[in-house]
């Protein structure tokens, strides 16, 4: 009797110091349970909103501003256990291109919304968990989308403040010479793929199209006018040889800065003539983008620096190095410098890549000249065309191009056969190695140990670029 008596007190003891391990034991699973119902509905928030974004369209699949979502998105994910009530609260904030907010009614077409979605967990009317998670959603669009730059007269001298093109947000108004602002919605300009000069502050619900740098003949003054779906050629910007803007309306016919002073009117004069050039000569910034240049007229865009392409140097084959200088543009690829217009080998479509060499037609009767590695990333080596020889082929002239690879880090690469890859020298650098031509910020081409980075894509999709609409940002 006295030993059972001992058992019975011995079990009630361990039941009482057992009881608060399995309370703490099943709080813990049911906060766990909570906190993944808590996630899960963050997720389904995101899912919805995302589903949302992508059904702002017409019958023909075209986007509508007015279809887009607001400033939340709230529901419930439906798939609860019982005595669990999950609900998500999503905030949308549109973006423009370069990250400026456009709220959560946009005007204007954004090019991202960022999703911020509280998913909860809560148990008989008490929220027991809360998770944020927050992902940038970038919007696809047929139309090419540049954040759009300054377009920068070149100063004549050292000391002469740095003026840019500067043109109104209302219809009519006349194009100015003005000291340069950047960000200013008034000297923000796009190249787009029909050779417009598009204002890019001036897209609007009411005129997505935007206004146009419109120039018509000799001695007139270029205005804002709205563009039209199809450009007209007073619409149509030629940027060649002397880095300036023609009109291809009025061939030989440039923008001039009638006087290198804040405020002047710029009009249309002769191309480069004698004390004119200095007023025309422009280096539009590398966000203005690069007019049409690409695959279809042989050109070698960068995707760090879009709007410079690979350059034969002052169309000179023996300079010590290329550029990579703003791309050529004309209505007509045909007439483009030869000096921005390569012959690349052959892609496979199965594996995305071609090995071979990168040829350029020099005028004047002069041979085919082939891309050059120096097979070495050490300073003072660059990139330079030799005369293409006969016979078996240099490793030095060897080059693999790819396209889509499938791999975002390998796709767009161009690697010489030491498995070095075609680059800008980085204008960011500490201690950049630039060409040293006054009033332009313009970067030598050279090889580098291969990466991921934007600055070694050439011709890149911006689609594959981006290749997920999703992009997370973190959470909490």
């Amino acid at each position: 009797m006295p030993v059972a008596l001992l058992l019975v007190v011995i079990s009630i003891g361990l039941s009482t110091l057992l009881l608060p391990i399995v309370v703490d034991r099943t709080e813990a699973v049911r906060a766990a349970e909570a906190r993944d119902r808590a996630g899960n509905a963050a997720h389904s928030g995101i899912d919805s909103a995302a589903g949302q974004l992508r059904g702002a369209a017409d019958a023909d699949g075209d986007g509508l501003l007015a279809a887009l979502p607001g400033c939340r998105v709230t529901g419930e994910p439906g798939t609860d256990a019982p005595g669990y009530v999950s609900r998500y609260d999503v905030t949308i904030s549109y973006r423009t291109a370069a990250g400026a907010s456009l709220g959560c009614t946009p005007a204007t077409v954004p090019a991202t919304a960022v999703l911020t979605s509280t998913g909860t967990a809560t148990v008989a009317g008490r929220t027991v968990s809360s998770r944020t998670m927050t992902v940038t959603y970038t919007f696809r669009t047929t139309a090419q989308q540049v954040p759009g730059g300054l377009l920068r007269f070149v100063p004549p001298t050292p000391t002469s403040p740095r003026l840019c093109l500067d043109a109104g947000l209302t219809s009519g108004e006349q194009l100015r010479a003005q000291v340069c602002d950047p960000g200013s919605p008034r000297q923000t300009f796009a190249y787009d793929d029909q050779l417009r000069l598009v204002l890019t502050a001036s897209r609007t619900a009411a005129r997505p199209l935007g206004l146009c740098v419109d120039g018509t003949g000799a001695g007139t003054v270029p205005q804002s006018r709205p563009c039209t779906s199809a450009a007209p050629p007073r619409q149509q910007w030629i940027f060649g040889t002397y880095a300036m803007w023609e009109t291809a309306g009025a061939r030989g016919q440039c923008m001039t800065a009638v006087s290198y002073s804040a405020g002047s009117l710029v009009d249309l004069q002769d191309c480069n003539a004698d004390g004119l050039w200095m007023r025309q000569v422009n280096e539009p910034e590398t966000a203005t983008g690069a007019g049409a240049a690409g695959e279809a007229t042989r050109q070698l865009v960068n995707f760090s620096q879009f709007g410079r392409c690979l350059d034969v140097t002052l169309g000179e084959p023996d300079y010590a190095y290329m550029i990579v200088w703003p791309c050529k543009q004309d209505p007509d690829p045909a007439r483009i410098d030869w000096n921005q217009r390569w012959s690349q080998p052959a892609v496979d479509p199965a594996t995305g890549h071609g090995t071979g060499r990168i040829t350029v037609q020099p005028d004047g009767g002069r041979p085919l000249h082939c891309l050059r590695s120096p097979r070495s990333a050490d300073p003072g080596t660059y990139v330079t065309v030799v005369p293409c020889p006969g016979g078996v082929l240099p490793d030095e002239l060897r080059w693999t191009v790819y396209r889509d690879t499938g791999t975002y880090e390998t796709s767009f690469r161009i690697r010489d056969a030491a498995g070095l890859c075609l680059s800008p020298t980085d204008p960011k650098a500490a201690d950049p190695d630039l060409y040293p031509l006054h009033g332009h910020d313009i970067s030598k081409s050279v090889v580098r140990p291969c990466d991921a980075g934007l600055l070694q894509k050439w011709n890149a999709d911006p689609y594959v670029m981006a290749a997920t609409p999703l992009d997370y940002r973190g959470e909490r």
